[in-house]
């Protein structure tokens, strides 16, 4: 991950999206079933910390990164109002863990929302006709991201120990 002494770092919560330019790193951190979505190009990029994979039954219009259907769309449009082209932005797609399951053996497809946000925010991604360059979703392991967007680079820490750049 390339950075300058100056970079700027910004912690990323739940339901936030947060979009930027430059030396900016932005970070999400403790996902379990949560997901991350990075959007980037040599322009700029953005971050969205999603929590449920659908708004039907919610009022989202002041968290737009909240909902795996609304996140991907807002981040982009973002992103190209900073003057990214829409054409050559990348996607990441951290997260989405079974952290629920992890406790029992319980598969109630109610607590595999883990599981629903990475398809919900993936199926999002596609149908903007964008490309998704890597992911690390699934198992049952929490995790950290950290987004540079002066070179795209995503670096993925989990729980269990591992560290993965993408």
């Amino acid at each position: 991950m390339r950075t300058a002494a100056l970079a700027l770092t910004f912690e990323i919560g739940p339901a936030e999206l947060r979009v930027g330019t430059g030396p900016t790193i932005l970070r999400c951190r403790g996902l379990g079933s949560c997901v991350c979505l990075t959007l980037w190009d040599s322009t700029a990029g953005g971050m969205a910390h999603v929590v449920l994979p659908d708004s039907a039954r919610y009022i989202w219009e002041h968290r737009p990164g909240m909902f795996a259907d609304r996140a991907p769309a807002a981040l982009c449009s973002a992103l190209v109002e900073l003057g990214a082209r829409r054409s050559r932005l990348q996607a990441t797609v951290v997260g989405g863990a079974a952290i629920f399951s992890a406790a029992g053996d319980n598969h109630l497809p109610a607590l595999e929302i883990g599981r629903r946000n990475a398809e919900a925010v993936a199926q999002a991604v596609r149908a903007l006709g964008l490309r998704i360059a890597a992911q690390d979703v699934g198992g049952t392991a929490g995790r950290s991201v950290d987004f540079s967007l002066l070179d795209g680079q995503v670096v993925v820490r989990s729980s269990a120990g591992g560290l993965r750049t993408l």
